[in-house]
């Protein structure tokens, strides 16, 4: 990671703040009663500090240490500076609180523009200094906005309060507002694609709205598109067709070429559908689903929009039980994942038929948005502010060791056929090196089925069946299963790979 930044350091509730570059970890710590609070200098390893503090509200969020002073996120006192000259006589030299909960971030090769709920929109600069990101302007409605689009030098607004606001951001240093589209009551999610803008609300039972911004100052009603129960909670657009994540209905294709009448051409949906996201690239469509805990990238063919279908999916398997795929950006082989309390996951897709894991980045509280530029990745932590990280794709079948290039076998490969199945399954897998191998067939809540492998074996190619039934020997009922493939090799390295199956009987 490069750099974090808070709106002047700190949030509303106040978890943990970075103010450089992490040379220290310290644990969460207590929410009732005088706070105590640890603190582990890197720089005198073993020495603890403990200090009870009456002047905070109960509970801290973390904290980090530079030289002398020690920065501490605390609850509704926002950020407080300690000087620890004196250990044993930690001394408060002041606070500084600027509210600030962030949630989406757009990118637009200069500045970062931020979706900031109660504090509006915030831009940054990020590119002069990367490890300094800074402040140039600032516009607060008064109202909360969630979702930030840029289109030349408009930024649109969405606002779960009011509606979609057109902000002129030709001086980043003075933002102005253009209008305010409040017919709708309130917006969720916005996506701008050409002369039109496309409203979300996220609420049951209203539709998803068409708005022509030819006109940015003007925005005037096109057309809108429900396609049933359940609530439309985001869209891409791409070449007059809307890729509509229709949370309880999955996928839906949607042909707006005329916005007056647009025409739901093709679906795709699934038990259990919490569709947050879907972002188009190729012939896929990447969409993201909230189910918790896990939650999956779903990459769905859609080169015939008539008939979609889930080619493969993605699931980040270090998960933390509050982890989800929440939103997802694709550029170029790699699908850039806000997996929420389990931070950014980047994934490689340059085979979309067998997305792997390239990346990840571990925030401390929950990665909302995430938008990669040209050079770096900025993501949104909702109570820790805006984050810029760097990643480099290592190149294929190379690693670094001991700070040297090395050439490296491929992972281990997972496969079976038919799918669906109705009757038997046959599970294709290949170890490039001798590995400790498990292979188990999970249901859809996560509950281990069956047990096919486990068992010590050498590299190459091997097969195992499975005849659909569960471990005591009885037939499973029809739907969506997983078969995971664990090897470990050496005393450290472990890969991980899951598939999903489906039984018909």
């Amino acid at each position: 990671m490069l750099a974090s930044f808070q709106s002047d350091i700190d949030k509303e509730n106040h978890g943990d703040c970075f103010v450089s570059e992490f040379r220290i970890l310290v644990q969460r710590f207590f929410n009732r009663g005088p706070t105590v609070l640890s603190i582990i200098d890197d720089e005198l390893i073993g020495t603890v500090y403990v200090l009870t503090v009456p002047f905070f509200d109960p509970g801290l969020g973390g904290v980090t240490i530079l030289g002398d002073r020690v920065y501490v996120a605390a609850n509704s006192e926002g950020l407080v500076v300690l000087d620890k000259t004196d250990p044993a006589n930690l001394q408060a030299l002041g606070t500084l609180d600027e509210s600030s909960y962030f949630a989406d971030v757009f990118f637009d090769g200069q500045y970062a523009y931020v979706a900031a709920l109660g504090d509006g929109l915030i831009i940054l600069d990020v590119l002069t200094n990367p490890n300094n990101p800074t402040i140039v302007g600032r516009f607060n409605p008064g109202d909360e906005i969630k979702d930030v689009k840029v289109q030349g030098n408009k930024a649109y607004l969405a606002s779960d309060l009011t509606g979609m606001r057109v902000v002129d951001i030709s001086n980043p240093m003075n933002p102005i507002e253009d209008t305010l589209y409040d017919s709708l009551g309130g917006v969720h999610n916005v996506t701008v694609s050409g002369n039109r803008a496309y409203l979300c609300t996220s609420a049951n039972g209203v539709p998803m709205y068409i708005l022509d911004i030819t006109d940015p100052t003007n925005p005037t009603f096109l057309g809108s598109y429900y396609g049933g129960s359940s609530f439309i909670h985001d869209v891409f657009v791409e070449n007059d067709t809307a890729y509509v994540s229709h949370w309880g209905l999955g996928l839906r294709i949607v042909d707006v070429t005329n916005p007056a009448s647009p025409v739901e051409i093709g679906a795709y949906n699934y038990g259990g559908s919490r569709t947050h996201n879907a972002f188009l690239s190729g012939q896929y469509c990447y969409i993201e689903d909230e189910i918790i805990p896990g939650g999956f990238m779903r990459v769905v063919d859609v080169s015939d929009p008539t008939v979609p279908f889930e080619a493969d999916s993605f699931i980040y398997s270090d998960s933390d039980p509050d982890g989800y795929a929440h939103n997802i950006y694709v550029q170029g082989n790699y699908a850039h994942i806000s997996y929420a309390s389990d931070g950014v996951v980047i994934a490689d897709i340059s085979d979309p038929l067998n997305p792997t894991l390239s990346g990840f980045y571990d925030m401390i509280s929950y990665n909302w948005g995430v938008h990669p530029g040209s050079s770096y990745v900025y993501a949104t932590d909702s109570h820790t502010g805006l984050w810029i990280f760097q990643f480099t794709p290592p190149p294929p079948g190379v690693e670094e060791e001991n700070g040297e290039s090395k050439v490296r076998d491929l992972k281990p490969t997972l496969s079976h056929l038919p799918n669906p199945t109705q009757n038997r399954v046959q599970i294709n897998y290949s170890l490039p090196y001798p590995s400790e191998v498990l292979i188990k067939v999970y249901d859809l809540t996560g509950r281990e089925v069956r047990n096919l492998v486990k068992d010590n074996l050498d590299a190459g190619s091997y097969s195992v069946e499975w005849n659909g039934k569960d471990d005591r020997g009885e037939k499973v009922s029809s739907g969506i299963y997983f078969v995971r493939l664990n090897a470990q090799f050496g005393q450290e390295e472990e890969f991980s790979e899951t598939k999903k199956l489906i039984f018909l009987k």
